[in-house]
């Protein structure tokens, strides 16, 4: 029977609590199963002509996506997002139907994973020349005392039928929205139904660096440009702060020493289940911070909703969040055994289908609490991936050979 929700939502906190469910303890003895959803909508007149886009940051689990009868995307992993095309089979004349299928698999995971569209959805309108799906990725690859080097690409696409040329401008803004750097490519032609990728460098004097007791970001701004008119235009946060390790000095951030008082979080909200609530994440780090923490491990699943409050919160008052450092281990995304059948390869792809836009770097990844990406060492990953599968266990201990790390080989299970 069909019911009205509101997104985000968990189907699966609402079940009865069930000592035989097959999810045992360790998924709160709540059952999944299958669900659907159908959302109906229509799109203005004046849109037609844009690219239409439906984006979810998380499905909870095994979701596939059809628009008006069409099925346009499958996507096993519930916690990565993903953005679907929708524009080839958009009808302005009338109502369309989306439909989303999602499938928790009880024995998927030993942690409560809830079930459903537990994270927002995005519908967005583009002009046919635009900056792809997550397509900005920012780095600082030089640092020092007084100067910091902003590198900014940028993936642009052309949806015409006929060749456009495109201009990129980039802008880095301060907290409070002063210029701090600007720097325009030169015209470059984009293909029909190509892309373009824009490399803009920006050297920023005398920059303010993000520190976890003192937050400061920058926002970077691009337009993109075509026949003199800024035609998209997409912004994402940074923050600028140096990272070393060092065998004798452990772990410093813009030179300062820090240890790491952390804990491991997953993205479940107790009682709540497992929908995004922005006041329910934000209360359980106020309750880390008393504790005073300030590094969390984002288990094997990215808390995505958590990020922006880490990364922003200023040190003003008790009850404030403590900016802290998120770790986030590398290769858990893609060895646990619930991930496995899935995978044809590393860096999220798990299953990539032709019309789903699977993310370079989500725009989260260049903020400051993405401070690095760790190379899980020793025992955690050599031991799951010994007991997942010998081929990936092999792939494994070749990256991190890669990354100069070495590891002990184990078996067995954590």
């Amino acid at each position: 029977m069909w019911q009205t929700v509101t997104l985000p939502h968990d189907w699966a906190i609402f079940n009865e609590f069930d000592p035989n469910a097959l999810s045992g303890g360790d998924g709160g003895y709540l059952d999944g199963g299958v669900g659907w959803y159908r959302k109906t909508f229509s799109v203005p007149d004046n849109l037609e002509g844009k690219q239409i886009f439906i984006g979810f940051d998380g499905i909870s689990a095994l979701a596939k996506v059809w628009i008006n009868g069409h099925y346009i995307a499958f996507r096993p992993n519930g916690y990565s997002t993903f953005q679907c095309d929708l524009t080839p089979w958009i009808n302005y004349k009338g109502e369309n139907v989306i439909a989303v299928r999602a499938h928790k698999d009880d024995k998927a995971a030993r942690w409560y994973t809830g079930a459903g569209i537990y994270r927002n959805v995005w519908l967005t309108a583009l002009n046919p020349v635009h900056i792809d799906y997550c397509g900005m990725y920012v780095t600082t690859p030089v640092i020092t005392y007084n100067t910091a080097l902003v590198k900014v690409e940028t993936t642009v696409l052309n949806k015409f039928s006929t060749d456009k040329s495109v201009s990129l401008e980039v802008t880095v803004l301060n907290d409070g929205g002063g210029v701090t750097g600007k720097t325009v490519s030169s015209p470059a032609r984009v293909s029909a139904s190509g892309e373009n990728v824009f490399t803009n460098e920006i050297m920023l004097n005398n920059p303010e660096k993000w520190r976890t007791y003192d937050p400061r970001l920058y926002v970077v701004r691009a337009d993109v440009i075509v026949d003199g008119e800024v035609v998209d235009t997409y912004k994402t946060t940074l923050g600028i702060r140096e990272i070393k390790f060092d065998s004798e000095k452990g772990f410093t951030l813009n030179g300062e020493s820090m240890k790491f008082n952390g804990v491991c979080m997953h993205s479940d909200l107790g009682c709540l289940g497992a929908a995004v609530n922005y006041r329910a994440i934000e209360r359980q780090l106020q309750i880390m911070k008393r504790m005073g923490v300030n590094a969390i491990r984002t288990a094997h699943n990215l808390v995505y909703a958590a990020l922006g409050i880490i990364q922003r919160k200023p040190i003003t008052e008790m009850e404030n969040v403590t900016p802290a450092v998120v770790i986030a281990i590398r290769f858990f995304y893609v060895i646990h055994p619930c991930f496995h059948a899935f995978k044809p390869g590393f860096n999220n792809g798990f299953v990539t289908e032709e019309n789903i836009y699977i993310p370079r770097n989500d725009t989260r990844c260049v903020t400051p609490y993405r401070t690095a990406s760790f190379v899980a060492k020793g025992r955690d990953v050599m031991r799951y991936a010994a007991a997942v599968d010998p081929l990936l266990r092999r792939h494994v201990k070749e990256v991190l050979a890669e990354e100069g790390v070495a590891v002990r080989q184990e078996a067995g299970r954590n």
